[in-house]
């Protein structure tokens, strides 16, 4: 038998917070209180890549028939209170992108048997209630909590040291006040994000991996950070400063008409405009960007994508030139795509020139991005976060996000609406390069293996 009495939830509390306290006034582990409840079998997940808490869709499955012999109130049942704390009826249908696969708890809240959905947020700090900075490790044995999942513990206990989170061990009843201060912590957060998240659409994959300069250092964060951070600046976050992640200095969000609806332009037509707006692009980034470091491309840029260990090893390869050559692959690529499509007279490309361009230009840095997270976290003998660099798509040779162009209704081509770009970094980091120097030396040894090849 379950006994739920409706006083125990309390604003914005997540779906994790309503099973602990479930499993702590059962005095019974997760799975078995959660089984009680859904009249079937629970069972604890087992990796981090199941659907997680945040997931509403998953909690349905779960709870769609639940026993109502085992519920002692009717009013307030534990299913109902489980679906109505999920992430997509709080902060929204898209909020999911932005909460961690680990859980994240506030030392304080959790001490009082709290916990919200807005604390599983990636790129927020600390606790808009109490400010407090949030943990990922428990407390008493400092292991990390683990993924934001069913598992098998006891309500509001550790899975490593079995210490409990609560105050005193003990789970008190919510008072009005401590609610009524949740709500107005909380509120203005989660309504901001409600209004600002659809308004930032980033051309990258979920929880892609990238990189951030800290003076001479780069430390990974993911694409959700920078996103909860790109939302500060369509409107100001009611918290404080200190509250967010800074996100990616270079990354910003601007206006932008990806294609036009009223004026589509034949795929004829779009050929050349495609290709001006990547010869111009190509000029500026020579002369702005590359400038000597063009030499470092020129003399063996067809070969640098060919040995990826030499890259990884030779921490003095040139980034700018690497990613130009990345750049080069796409956009060639990309051209040759449009003029496939240029073939059949009936097919329409929706493209803005203006924004084409300044598209181009932030492909170049976000291949900047990946070379130098790759290069770093290599050297820095980092392999989990150099292999998550490699499968973000940093290195990728084919289309990119930014120019990938998607079918639509009646043979017309759109390029996917984004309005985040990258941009050039204000102070930029130079790594050492010897301005072509090592690129002819490699130039002259493969030119040697050659003729030993051909006299053989």
């Amino acid at each position: 038998m379950i006994g739920w009495n409706g006083c125990f939830s309390e604003p914005y509390e997540s779906a994790w917070c309503t099973a602990q306290k479930l499993a702590w006034l059962a005095a019974s582990d997760t799975p078995t209180a959660l089984s009680a409840v859904a009249g079937r079998a629970v069972r604890a997940s087992p990796s981090p890549r199941v659907r997680s808490f945040n997931d509403l869709a998953w909690w349905k499955a779960v709870m769609s028939d639940p026993d109502a012999q085992a519920l002692t109130d009717g009013r307030t049942t534990p299913w109902r209170a489980v679906l109505e704390g999920g992430s997509e009826s709080i902060l929204g249908p898209n909020a999911n992108t932005l909460c961690a696969s680990v859980l994240r708890v506030c030392p304080v809240c959790i001490s009082a048997g709290y916990h919200s959905v807005v604390h599983q947020l990636e790129g927020l700090m600390r606790c808009p209630i109490d400010g407090e900075m949030l943990r990922t490790t428990c407390p008493q044995c400092n292991k990390p909590f683990g993924p934001y999942v069913v598992q098998r513990q006891h309500g509001f206990q550790c899975g490593y040291c079995s210490a409990s989170l609560l105050r005193n061990g003990h789970l008190d009843i919510p008072s009005e006040r401590s609610s009524a201060s949740e709500s107005v912590a909380i509120a203005p957060f989660v309504e901001w994000i409600r209004r600002t998240l659809p308004q930032v659409q980033l051309p990258l994959r979920h929880k892609s991996t990238l990189g951030r300069w800290e003076g001479e250092q780069l430390v990974t964060i993911t694409s959700n950070v920078a996103r909860l951070a790109l939302l500060t600046q369509v409107e100001p976050c009611p918290l404080g400063s200190n509250y967010l992640d800074p996100g990616i200095q270079e990354l910003k969000v601007c206006a932008s008409e990806l294609s036009s609806e009223k004026a589509p332009v034949g795929a004829k037509d779009a050929e050349p405009l495609a290709g001006h707006a990547v010869a111009s692009v190509e000029r500026w980034l020579r002369r702005e960007v590359l400038r000597e470091h063009y030499e470092c491309y020129k003399r063996v840029g067809q070969y640098l994508h060919d040995d990826f260990e030499q890259l990884a090893l030779r921490p003095q390869f040139c980034r700018l030139a690497y990613a130009f050559k990345l750049w080069m692959a796409r956009t060639v690529s990309w051209l040759s795509w449009v003029r496939d499509i240029a073939r059949d007279k009936e097919s329409v490309i929706a493209l803005n020139p203006r924004t084409l361009q300044m598209h181009l230009v932030s492909a170049y840095f976000f291949a900047l991005n990946g070379i130098e997270l790759v290069c770093e976290t290599c050297i820095q003998g980092n392999k989990s976060a150099c292999d998550d660099a490699l499968e973000s798509g940093s290195l990728d040779r084919q289309f990119h996000p930014w120019l990938y162009l998607e079918e639509d209704n009646e043979r017309v081509w759109h390029i996917p609406g984004c309005n985040v770009m990258f941009t050039r970094r204000v102070a930029v980091h130079e790594p050492f390069c010897d301005q072509g120097e090592m690129m002819a030396e490699i130039w002259k040894g493969f030119a040697q293996w050659k003729a030993a090849a051909y006299r053989s």
